[in-house]
């Protein structure tokens, strides 16, 4: 049995699919970190299109964009996080400005659960970018709305530690930015709470039947610096 998809359906099949051969592709917390950039309209653009794209309904759908709080290097010049927070909205503002050529990109809200989500996710941080209703010029019923940006601190962790699956992503401060790390895996940069971490499962089969693994994930730090208790 193949699955992929949120990981409550992905932690149901493997407890109760017990008769079965269980390979589970589950949800995640996708991350981009922006520290610098010698063209920050073509970056922002490029970010602008990801969050956009089916309306971020895709397991590759960026989520958390952390950005150092004493901002970043734009072509030399230094830009605070306001600017970049502002760049960012801008970019999915003018993507989605034609409603025509919005529903080609966002598509529609899949169910009520992501609908829902998206409402109340103005309660998660301080709103960047709202979200707007857009109707189908093909299709006046569907449900079309544009992607929503917060902008949250470090400490917020039970807001951006776990997956908000649908048009919503945040904007996240890093309180001490260590810039020699930005090349190891996100994780070193971004400390989810224990429970929230969902590394990709698998199963596999052994002699007594199905035995469960968990693919490695990262060690991960605070933004502060501290180390991870594990």
């Amino acid at each position: 049995m193949d699955f992929t998809g949120s990981s409550e359906f992905g932690q149901w099949l493997e407890q109760n699919a017990r008769q079965a051969l269980v390979y589970t592709e589950k949800s995640g917390v996708n991350s981009i970190v922006i520290d610098s950039t010698d063209d920050f309209e073509a970056m922002a653009r490029n970010i602008g299109f990801s969050l956009s794209l089916y309306s971020g309904q895709m397991c590759t759908a960026p989520q958390n964009l952390l950005v150092p709080r004493d901002g970043i290097s734009v072509g030399g010049e230094r830009w605070t996080l306001e600017q970049v927070e502002e760049g960012l909205g801008g970019a999915v503002d003018q993507l989605l400005g034609d409603p025509a050529r919005a529903v080609e990109v966002t598509g529609s809200i899949v169910n009520d659960g992501v609908l829902d989500r998206l409402e109340r996710a103005p309660g998660l941080g301080r709103v960047v970018l709202g979200s707007r209703v857009i109707e189908h010029p093909q299709f006046p019923e569907a449900t079309v709305r544009t992607p929503t940006l917060i902008a949250v601190d470090a400490a917020d962790r039970q807001a951006y530690g776990r997956e908000q699956f649908g048009p919503i992503s945040f904007v996240g401060a890093l309180v001490q930015p260590d810039r020699q790390h930005l090349g190891q895996p996100v994780g070193r940069v971004l400390r989810l709470p224990r429970d929230r971490r969902q590394p990709g499962r698998q199963c596999v089969p052994d002699r007594r039947g199905i035995r469960r693994r968990s693919l490695p994930d990262h060690r991960v730090a605070a933004p502060d610096g501290s180390p991870d208790q594990k």
